[in-house]
């Protein structure tokens, strides 16, 4: 056994909320959810052990001494100790980037931090005269080896990570010079086709997109002069990437050319592309870049998805697990709001979630509603995407909660089968009603989907002020429970 598994413990918090106030209620979620974050924890694992070892014993060690305090004593120090676990959640949340060359480069910081922590947990056992249960400075000796364990452990990995990052870049180099050759050769010869094909043996055998994402007719074309699906912003053709793989072209409309206006929305666009195209997570649609094949406006590349999106499915499919659509949405925002420089959706929508062709929901086209808005007129763009979006957006306020808002209108679409303020019918006028602090009626979407709990949720998503929108990964947190217990 690990020297460290004794760090452990299971969570042992259920007879607290025998004493339940808002802040018991509020800490012993917290404390389920800094679990949950360790489960998953890649880096600095030891550590975060031991502080939700420290953070269930806080809580034992009130429960022990509840019956003891008096009725005012009991609000104090639970509020205490809800501020405590609150701290530690927030900075378990900041300490799992996904990239261990940054975690390594923060080790230090995060340490301290830790420490800090555990600080704040003794301090808090001191205020309420606890200190006689427990050693001060018992964890001192366990978090040092933790943190030499973690410390070691990062070095490992990130000596790993520059070696892959030195081979990934000579991969990626090698790429260019093949795609630059591509484009010298003439197209249909034995040598262009060669060429396609090694470029995109290559691709699939490093995860690798194209080093110039701007794709031309060498290396994308366009099958067919008709699109096979599409709506008022733009429309979808089928092509074929590097010879090989059939692939979605997704023609926006907004966005072209032919003014300086239309060339800065294009450069916008060309950005939020390149951004998406560097993203890998199962449930985020992979981008292969943009072509400018038409000349007159730009299309996204992907792969083909038999499925469609998650609208379309559901009702052709209306048997599946749309909780499990609903949830791996969320894992997708959660994905996006944790990367070392968090990206906004910014627009999500039951349209924009993909179903890939193992059932899998995938987020796609984010980033890219701020690029479009100055494209469309009320009558033929975003203003339809007024139903599920965050009421702050129209004053120009894009944070992460923009996305927890949208999450619940777009569950609420895929659970219903109704769009958000199904009654109203010029999406316009969702705008004036959201302002005026109307929301979705609960009686205009019946059950079976939606039950107390979800509903629940979806009210503390749509609060007006984003500050008290609970974040992505309380989101999730409540999703994995509410699927949990259906199954």
């Amino acid at each position: 056994m690990s020297k460290f598994a004794m760090f452990s413990p299971p969570v042992t918090t259920s007879a607290i909320t025998s004493y339940a106030t808002p802040s018991l209620v509020t800490s012993v979620e917290d404390l389920r959810e800094i679990s949950l974050m360790v489960k998953v924890a890649k880096f600095n694992r030891q550590q975060c052990i031991l502080l939700e070892n420290r953070c269930t014993r806080l809580l034992e060690l009130l429960h022990n001494n509840i019956q003891s305090m008096e009725t005012t004593q009991i609000g104090s120090a639970a509020d205490r100790v809800a501020e405590v676990l609150r701290g530690v959640k927030t900075s378990m949340a900041t300490w799992q980037s996904p990239n261990c060359v940054l975690n390594f480069g923060n080790r230090a910081a995060i340490s301290r931090e830790i420490e800090l922590k555990f600080r704040d947990i003794d301090e808090c056992i001191g205020l309420f005269m606890l200190s006689n249960q427990m050693v001060m400075s018992e964890w001192v000796q366990e978090l040092k080896a933790a943190q030499q364990h973690d410390s070691d452990t990062l070095q490992a990995l990130y000596q790993g990570q520059v070696e892959t990052n030195n081979t990934l870049q000579a991969v990626s180099d090698g790429m260019r010079e093949l795609q630059i050759q591509l484009r010298g050769l003439e197209r249909g010869t034995p040598a262009h086709t060669a060429t396609q094909r090694q470029l995109f043996s290559t691709q699939k055998q490093w995860d690798l997109n194209l080093p110039i994402h701007v794709l031309d007719k060498n290396e994308c074309q366009k099958i067919g002069a008709a699109p096979v699906a599409g709506s008022s912003m733009y429309d979808i053709f089928k092509g074929l990437y590097l010879g090989e793989e059939i692939v979605a072209l997704k023609n926006l409309r907004g966005v072209l050319v032919n003014d300086d206006e239309m060339e800065k929305a294009s450069r916008r666009f060309q950005r939020q592309a390149e951004i998406w195209s560097k993203l890998r997570h199962k449930h985020v649609h992979q981008l292969y870049g943009v072509t400018m094949i038409d000349g007159s406006s730009p299309s996204l590349v992907s792969p083909w998805l038999k499925n469609g999106d998650a609208p379309n499915y559901i009702s052709r499919n209306p048997s599946i697990d749309r909780i499990k659509i609903c949830l791996e949405v969320a894992y997708g925002l959660q994905y996006l709001h944790t990367l070392p420089e968090p990206i906004i959706h910014g627009g999500l929508q039951g349209s924009n979630v993909l179903i890939g062709n193992d059932g899998t929901a995938m987020l796609s086209d984010f980033g890219l509603s701020k690029v479009l808005e100055s494209q469309f007129t009320q009558s033929n763009g975003p203003v339809s995407s007024c139903r599920w979006m965050a009421p702050e957006i129209q004053e120009g306020e894009f944070t992460v909660a923009v996305d927890i808002w949208s999450w619940a209108m777009t569950s609420l679409e895929l659970l219903s089968g109704k769009y958000p303020f199904c009654k109203i019918k010029l999406p316009g006028r969702v705008l004036i009603v959201v302002s005026r602090g109307q929301l979705p009626e609960r009686a205009e979407y019946e059950p079976p989907h939606i039950d107390d709990r979800i509903w629940a949720l979806f009210r503390q998503c749509w609060k007006l002020d984003p500050a008290e929108r609970p974040d992505i990964h309380h989101v999730v947190s409540q999703m994995e429970q509410i699927h949990a217990s259906l199954q």
